[in-house]
């Protein structure tokens, strides 16, 4: 029968290490979710409780800087074989206290300001449905800043890996799109950070950007 190749989920370079050690032909889906999980969850709560747009810029900055070092690691890896970097799909909710953890908090006599905001943010992003409402690229369009942020740190990567003579094969899938508007809205947004990363580099470093 006809052969075919298999491609590895991994959201680390060392799983993609392994990965290609036991012979996988690129990465099919590195899901960025992963990545804000850990010490970084207290940036990305700072992102989403940010009351001004300079508040935000300044937490996407530090995430910017990460994720530039997740996907250079993951390219790396994976040097001369495709990794598909999916956008930032989970509902928010998902990195703000539980809802059990908001009651029993807010049960606390001497709450901070930045715990009652905490909490606040959690009941407001909470979904009714987690699997529709505000996740994928319908969150992208809300928080437009978060999606460029991922962008322009897939195109710093992809252009360092090739100037240290690697030879990186980044593509980027929106997650959850419904309509073609959708998706040429944010592709919008990505190709501008694309160009502005890549310039006249774009030619040569292909980053298809797909759903």
């Amino acid at each position: 029968g006809d052969a075919f190749g298999v491609q590895a989920n991994a959201d680390t370079g060392p799983d993609a290490e392994r990965a290609r050690s036991y012979g996988a032909e690129g990465i099919g889906l590195a899901r960025t979710e992963h990545m804000f999980l850990g010490d970084r969850l207290p940036i990305v709560r700072r992102m989403i409780l940010a009351s001004d747009d300079q508040q935000e810029s300044l937490a996407l900055e530090e995430l910017l800087e990460q994720q530039r070092g997740d996907f250079e690691e993951l390219l790396a890896a994976m040097d001369g074989l495709p990794v598909t970097i999916r956008l930032l799909d989970p509902p928010l909710h998902e990195f703000l206290p539980t809802l059990d953890e908001v009651i029993e908090g807010e049960t606390e006599v001497d709450l901070d300001e930045e715990a009652k905001a905490l909490f606040r943010a959690a009941r407001d992003w909470r979904e009714e449905n987690p699997m529709l409402g505000t996740r994928g690229v319908r969150l992208g369009i809300l928080k437009g800043g978060l999606y460029k942020m991922q962008a322009r740190a897939v195109a710093e990567a992809a252009l360092a890996r090739k100037e240290a003579g690697g030879n990186p094969m980044a593509r980027i899938m929106v997650p959850l799109v419904v309509t073609a508007a959708e998706l040429a809205l944010v592709r919008g947004w990505i190709d501008e950070e694309l160009d502005a990363v890549l310039g006249a580099d774009r030619a040569g470093l292909d980053i298809p950007v797909g759903s």
